[in-house]
């Protein structure tokens, strides 16, 4: 359990001098969905889906490109992977 304390106040730490990992992974995707949502709207009115709101290319094209990075990143602050070999530090 001191471990995962210590992993977590780690963590805040990290975040609190550099908040860029917040912004790319929160803001960002708020900031890009509604533009192409509207674009991917268009696009699919034009090839003939006459109810298309865009949202259906939109949300889970931005949840693969926001959780992809995520995934890694923690893969590498897991204890348990981290001691074993096939862990990021062999």
């Amino acid at each position: 359990m001191n471990s995962i304390v210590a992993i977590v106040k780690q963590q805040f730490l990290i975040l609190r001098r550099d908040p860029w990992f917040l912004l790319i992974m929160f803001l960002m995707p708020l900031v890009v969905m509604p533009l192409f949502k509207r674009t991917m709207a268009f696009s699919l009115q034009a090839s003939g889906y006459a109810n298309a709101t865009g949202a259906e290319q939109v949300v889970p094209g931005q949840v693969v490109r926001v959780r992809s990075p995520a995934t890694a990143y923690r893969s590498r602050i897991n204890p348990r992977r981290r001691r074993s070999k096939r862990g990021w530090w062999t």
